[in-house]
């Protein structure tokens, strides 16, 4: 009894292929941009949230002399810039806080994160904190109405959340990119951060000025809808 020959076919190429890497870079990236876009934005919106002048009003405008040499000779041209949404009145040593509270938690999760990717793995790490972050930013025009503390709560679980994201990554990139690679990859993830820092510094100050959601919640609220497109490729 002869056996039956076995045809093998071959594999047919595939007409586009993605590499893993190039997927795993460009997530990479656009973590990263969403990292810093969420840790930044209130650096701008903070302007426009604050009551320079000591009186509650909806709306608020503040004025910015032109520079000496220049206003003698436009007889005082002054430029206005009118910013849109509730305002607080709070203080310097407030204001300091509030931008500070971040950085504070931040420094925790810093210390810990590598411990906790090497433990719970990298991706779901890197990807829950960045969910957190996110979440917490769309909280934040409705933390902030609620009075100081909710508001520098919030702050303070948001830089937890991005704590995590640098220890999760540097994890990722060296257990995933191979090792001639990895400096390149490192390079195109991390420029992200700086990509995501001056698009949100760039449209959180266009969003203060417009209607758009409110003025300034809008910096909130669009920046932390963002990571919902990055969320569905992870």
């Amino acid at each position: 009894m002869t056996a039956t020959p076995v045809l093998y076919m071959p594999e047919k190429p595939r007409r586009y292929y993605v590499p893993k890497r190039v997927i795993f870079v460009i997530l990479g990236f656009f973590g990263m941009f969403n990292v810093h876009a969420l840790r930044v934005n209130l650096s701008v919106a903070i302007v426009a949230m604050v009551n320079n002048t000591g009186t509650e009003s909806g709306n608020a405008s503040y004025v910015e002399d032109s520079c000496p040499d220049l206003r003698n000779a436009d007889n005082g041209v002054t430029i206005a810039r009118q910013t849109k949404g509730e305002q607080f009145n709070w203080d310097a040593q407030t204001k300091g806080m509030v931008i500070s509270s971040f950085f504070y938690a931040y420094f925790i999760t810093v210390l810990t994160g590598g411990y906790l990717a090497k433990k719970f793995g990298a991706k779901r790490v890197y990807g829950g904190g960045i969910i957190l972050t996110s979440v917490l930013t769309l909280l934040t025009p409705v933390a902030v109405r609620w009075g100081i503390v909710p508001f520098l709560v919030v702050r303070a679980l948001e830089g937890i959340g991005e704590g995590l994201s640098y220890p999760a990554m540097n994890t990722m990139i060296s257990r995933w990119a191979p090792q001639m690679e990895r400096s390149r990859i490192s390079a195109a993830v991390y420029s992200g951060s700086a990509i995501g820092t001056v698009v949100s510094l760039t449209v959180s100050g266009w969003l203060c000025e417009t209607d758009f959601l409110g003025g300034w919640p809008a910096v909130f609220y669009v920046f932390g809808k963002i990571f919902t497109a990055w969320l569905d490729g992870i």
